[in-house]
């Protein structure tokens, strides 16, 4: 039971883009265009309605009723080579995967008592995209060769409340509560030649399932400080939300083939134990500062507490490795730069945004030993474990963001892209696994305001 649990968590792991002990990719780019282009230092800017993800103070500044929606194209390509020199794989392999999802929507009511702002509203938030994939060949011999190929979709999004209240000029006070829902399909087919069957004779399996989300509250709280006009300062805190994730459905089809090849397959269905992760506290300051009324220029620092996350088995016990909490991924920290220019060619105002990020992942001295203490231990696979050393280095990533928008009397709409290249690799003696991955995401949204007698401020 214990081994299902932990396989299942590592799948949700690599269903949201990362891997056990490293950085799963939750969206780390964030929320809404602008954002995006300015590479999410966007903590104390926060004057949309994508605040609601960055630092929900901000939303006080909205002046109108205003709709927000945001789409998103992500497109995912992966190069990566396994070699194992004791059993003489050396197999180099290529996958790409893409997928088109609502990145953000929302609807904010800004209300002026007393001459303060005071705005609520509620909002739906991709906190990532489900779409992944592999290809790999997952045994080769002379007289045997089988090809794995692994795909999922879906995602989940957080559904929030939130609220905001303009202290006085130069305080804004806001915050958030709402819950994390959604689904991931995974689908897994295996093709299998083998010599004994004659040439161009093979066998192909299917298994699919299905991955669900429901997590308990989530609270965010932030803060937006204003010295003076050209100067803002922000923070923003995101409590933890431990989730219940539930794999069901995993149906086994029959193996079938273009000749007669006597085969028993495993047609039963199963539905694994469910278990409850913590996806991470998010902690997040940011400095903006306005050289004059054209030009913005921004940064932030993030951090994503991936460390203090833990792992529960569907009883509520903690799962322990060595009477540690069973780690689940390292803690990712995140410098942001981001710079607005406002082009006003005659009446017309365009803006436009260069970013970048990077996060950085670091390996703690007692999980290197760890992992030297378990490549020592013999596998039982015949193979004299003493010979291997082992390394694993902490992951950087560097992103790269651009934007540009149209400001109309209608709406404000803006593009951005994100591009982020990652090469990750694991060695011991005899053994080489390498990744490179290279994501290109695009994002398109829509501002509009309303005028609506007796709502919200000049």
């Amino acid at each position: 039971m214990r081994k299902i649990i932990v396989l299942l968590a590592i799948s949700v792991l690599f269903l949201t883009g990362g891997a056990l002990a490293q950085t799963p990719d939750l969206n780390i780019g964030g929320a809404g265009a602008r954002a995006i282009g300015m590479g999410g230092a966007f903590t104390s800017i926060a004057d949309d309605a994508t605040a609601v993800y960055w630092n929900p103070a901000g939303l006080a500044q909205l002046k109108k009723p205003e709709l927000t929606l945001v789409g998103y194209r992500g497109n995912w390509k992966d190069s990566y080579m396994w070699k194992d020199y004791f059993r003489g794989l050396d197999e180099p392999g290529e996958f790409e995967i893409g997928s088109y999802k609502l990145n953000f929507a929302s609807f904010a009511i800004p209300l002026n008592p007393g001459g303060r702002n005071l705005v609520f509203g509620a909002s739906a938030h991709m906190v990532t995209d489900g779409a992944a994939g592999s290809e790999s060949v997952t045994s080769r011999s002379t007289n045997r060769w089988e090809l794995q190929v692994e795909e999922a979709s879906g995602g989940f999004y957080q559904y929030s409340g939130f609220a905001a209240y303009e202290v006085n000029q130069y305080l804004l006070l806001g915050m958030g509560a709402g819950v994390m829902q959604g689904v991931l399909h995974e689908k897994e087919t295996k093709y299998t030649e083998d010599a004994s069957w004659g040439v161009g004779k093979y066998r192909e399996s299917h298994s699919s399932g299905e991955t669900h989300y429901d997590s308990e509250m989530i609270y965010s709280a932030g803060i937006l400080v204003r010295p003076w006009r050209s100067l803002k300062a922000g923070a923003m805190y995101r409590t933890k939300a431990p989730t219940a994730v539930t794999q069901e459905n995993l149906l086994v089809s029959a193996y079938r083939t273009d000749v007669s090849v006597p085969w028993d397959p495993d047609l039963d269905t199963e539905a694994d134990p469910e278990i409850e992760i913590d996806f991470p506290a998010v902690y997040a300051v940011g400095l903006s500062y306005r050289l004059n009324d054209l030009l913005t220029i921004a940064c932030d620092y993030h951090l994503h507490a991936w460390s203090k996350a833990q792992l529960r088995d569907g009883e509520g016990n903690l799962l322990l490795d060595n009477g540690r909490p069973l780690l689940i991924a390292f803690d990712s920290k995140q410098v942001r730069l981001g710079l607005e220019y406002l082009f006003q060619p005659g009446d017309k105002i365009i803006p436009v945004r260069i970013g970048y990020y990077r996060y950085n992942t670091p390996v703690p001295s007692w999980f290197q030993e760890a992992l030297r203490s378990y490549h020592d231990e013999d596998s039982g696979d015949g193979i004299d474990d003493d010979d291997y050393t082992y390394a694993v280095n902490g992951t950087s990533r560097n992103f790269f963001t651009a934007g540009v928008g149209i400001v109309t009397p209608l709406a404000l709409i803006d593009t951005a892209v994100e591009y982020s290249r990652m090469q990750e690799g694991e060695f011991m003696r005899g053994l080489q696994a390498s990744l490179d991955r290279e994501v290109l995401k695009v994002y398109l949204s829509a501002i509009i305001k309303f005028d609506i007698p007796g709502l919200g401020s000049d």
